[in-house]
């Protein structure tokens, strides 16, 4: 090969990769300005909720993104009519000290190069850190989302086939979910909340790899903690659940139990140790051994 033909290749090669890394660059830097202003722009309409977005980083070199302090206001409440400026402006400021319907510190997707090569998202990593979900049920079945459930359930114009995926370590850190109940007048709290799944996917070629999730959490002061192993997208779905809940106070509890109830109870202790079976076969098998334990019970 001529001297002069290398020299142009090489100038090219060099003019190739000097772009490829402008390209990452200019990803690296406008990506999350963009992004962050669509998402705020895009779930605000969706939720009938303002969403705000700290911060997303963008690494274009290793196909991750971090999406950083992401709120979703509650409900606007309207001023009703008749009422006065001084109750008007008393509400705004009730609004602004509101504490947001959902708050999630960190969120973490690591993509693989396989997403490209499958035409199917593959994500090597998904974390959730520190999620914190408020809640009120207004009454029995009334809850504050049910505007969003119901902006989500909105039927599609078209039925969309179902997206294959493959998605490795999933795990969700420190949740929290505070459920003020308005019926019974209540608050339960759900914290510490924990969840991790290595691997999970619907591809074809990997429907027979189990599922190994994990779930751990705090609710009420009693602690719940669950392993297990799982082939949903088999044929067979063959599943095996270990429940264990130790010390399940009944108290907060015993006010949804109805009133016709002929013999009144007034406290009582819950312990499960429980392990549950399914499999899918010309019916579907359940089998469920364990022990239950109730101490300390009072009836009226």
């Amino acid at each position: 090969m001529p001297l002069l033909s290398t020299h142009r290749l090489l100038r090219r090669l060099i003019w190739l990769v000097l772009g490829i890394l402008l390209l990452l660059l200019l990803l690296w830097a406008l990506l999350p300005i963009v992004a962050k202003s669509q998402l705020e722009k895009q779930a605000s309409a969706k939720l009938g909720r303002q969403v705000h977005v700290g911060k997303i980083e963008f690494s274009p070199w290793s196909m991750a993104i971090s999406l950083h302090d992401l709120v979703i206001d509650k409900a606007t409440k309207n001023v009703a009519d008749g009422a006065d400026i001084q109750s008007a402006e008393a509400q705004k400021d009730l609004e602004k000290s509101a504490e947001p319907q959902l708050e999630i510190k960190r969120i973490f997707v690591n993509a693989s190069i396989q997403s490209l090569f499958r035409l199917a998202p593959v994500l090597d990593a998904v974390e959730v850190d520190s999620p914190v979900l408020r809640l009120t049920q207004h009454s029995v079945g009334k809850l504050d989302i049910d505007d969003v459930i119901a902006k989500l359930s909105e039927p599609k114009d078209e039925a969309s086939k179902p997206v294959e995926f493959a998605l490795y370590n999933i795990a969700l850190r420190d949740g929290r979910i505070e459920l003020n109940d308005e019926a019974v007048q209540h608050k339960h709290e759900l914290k510490a909340l924990q969840l991790s799944i290595p691997f999970i996917s619907n591809l074809a070629s990997k429907r027979e790899i189990k599922v190994l999730p994990h779930l751990a959490f705090e609710l009420n002061g009693s602690q719940f903690a669950s392993t297990g192993e799982s082939t949903p997208f088999a044929d067979n779905r063959q599943t095996a659940l270990n429940l264990q809940w130790a010390h399940i106070d009944l108290k907060p509890y015993l006010g949804y139990v109805p009133e016709s109830v002929p013999v009144k109870p007034l406290s009582g202790v819950l312990d499960t140790d429980l392990q549950i079976a399914f499999e899918q076969q010309e019916q579907a098998v359940v089998r469920l051994n364990g022990k239950l334990t109730l101490s300390g019970v009072e009836l009226q």
